[in-house]
């Protein structure tokens, strides 16, 4: 169980945070749907995933008005069980993915089932973007930790779909000394060609925060922002070695909001 009443460790202290952290623009940042135009007014066009609709009813979708490649999301969700991703509309069974995406609107997908307090007040909803497709299947994603507005190191996630693989590495890219819930890659991971830019981006969109994870896609040689994440884990995936745990949780300066 994790020591709410003195947080130490990483994990620990973002439990906390879930339960007890809050700030004006969070609820927008949360929502995958309110997050595109959030990142529009910080830094800018098409930095984002083209958002083609959302819905909150399934029977409301426009399957006919969408293209034949697309990714429907929940506005809620961060787990790879709340995403579609349609490679061909025309071979694709609409009634499975109504019956399916149905239960992403259940309004137990708030904060009832997170226990993050900034999820509380977010609608349930489905959402419908763009497919941002490369060779192999294999869209890496940059996740970068960040400490009021400073960034510590990296996690790459990759082969999410076939073989998901955890690398962390420090911002001279050297593989840091820990790993988390999934096993690393068996080969070095290359750094984004638009590293410095994600670097610049996450500074920007991290500054205000005491922690918050900003996870980059690279599509054409460009950073995508896919999300910005509160809440690592949900406080609940453990760090190898444990000494890390404690080692990053000094990193997260919680005074603020202990009570």
């Amino acid at each position: 169980m994790p020591n709410l009443i003195n947080p130490k460790s990483f994990n620990e202290k973002i439990c906390y945070y879930s339960l007890n952290y809050s700030h004006t623009d969070l609820a927008k940042i949360v929502d995958k749907i309110s997050f595109k135009e959030y990142i529009k007014e910080k830094i800018g066009e098409d930095y984002t995933a083209k958002l083609y609709g959302y819905w909150d009813d399934e029977s409301l979708i426009l399957f006919d008005e969408l293209p034949n490649k697309f990714v429907i999301k929940s506005n809620l969700s961060e787990l790879s069980n709340n995403i579609i991703f349609v490679n061909d509309k025309s071979k694709e069974d609409i009634d499975r993915v109504k019956y399916e995406v149905s239960e992403w609107l259940q309004p137990w997908n708030s904060c009832q089932r997170s226990f993050r307090v900034w999820d509380k007040n977010i609608h349930p909803r489905i959402l419908a973007e763009e497919y941002l497709e490369i060779p192999n299947n294999d869209l890496k994603d940059y996740k970068f930790y960040c400490f009021n507005g400073i960034i510590h190191f990296v996690l790459v996630v990759s082969e999410r779909f076939t073989n998901k693989s955890f690398n962390f590495y420090n911002l001279d890219w050297q593989e840091m000394p820990f790993e988390r819930e999934f096993k690393k890659a068996s080969y070095p991971i290359e750094k984004p060609n638009s590293f410095n830019a994600m670097l610049d981006i996450a500074k920007k969109l991290s500054k205000p925060f005491p922690f918050v994870r900003v996870d980059f896609y690279e599509y054409d040689g460009k950073p995508y922002v896919g999300e910005m994440t509160f809440a690592h884990g949900g406080g609940m995936e453990p760090i190898y070695p444990q000494e890390w745990d404690y080692k990053i949780g000094e990193l997260l300066d919680i005074s603020s909001i202990l009570t």
